[in-house]
């Protein structure tokens, strides 16, 4: 059985690679809801969305949950992979439940848009950096 059949998909066409690629990298006002919209309506007529019709599970959850990597930096909430792994049997409905929200609603935390940057000196003077 060959690969294609394990993954139960059909082939794209090159020529449906071509035109999804040149429309996607041509420019487009993005506030255009029009454009938006008639985007989605193409992707759900193609039944991209089908793997997007399920739930996402506690197992999908945990096995991400599982293969977070520690020691890492937190974001702003100051929540670090070693809390999430140590509360995950605790944590994994709201997980779960706030996952599924995020793909019913198509939303998620405005947090989530937020990062921290920190300059970190590599060499040459402190004073003059470049």
């Amino acid at each position: 059985m060959d690969q294609m059949d394990d993954l139960n998909c059909n082939p794209i066409s090159d020529e449906a690679w071509v035109d999804h690629y040149t429309e996607l990298l041509m420019p487009h006002d993005i506030n255009d809801d029009s454009f938006v919209k008639n985007t989605l309506r193409k992707a759900e007529d193609a039944k991209i969305f089908n793997s997007l019709s399920f739930r996402i599970t506690d197992e999908e959850i945990a096995a991400v949950v599982k293969e977070l990597k520690c020691c890492k930096a937190s974001g702003p909430d100051g929540i670090t992979a070693e809390i999430v792994k140590a509360c995950c049997p605790v944590l994994l409905p709201y997980l779960v439940n706030l996952f599924n929200q995020i793909l019913s609603t198509g939303t998620y935390p405005k947090a989530w848009g937020q990062g921290i940057v920190t300059a970190i000196h590599k060499k040459g003077s402190n004073s003059r950096p470049k």
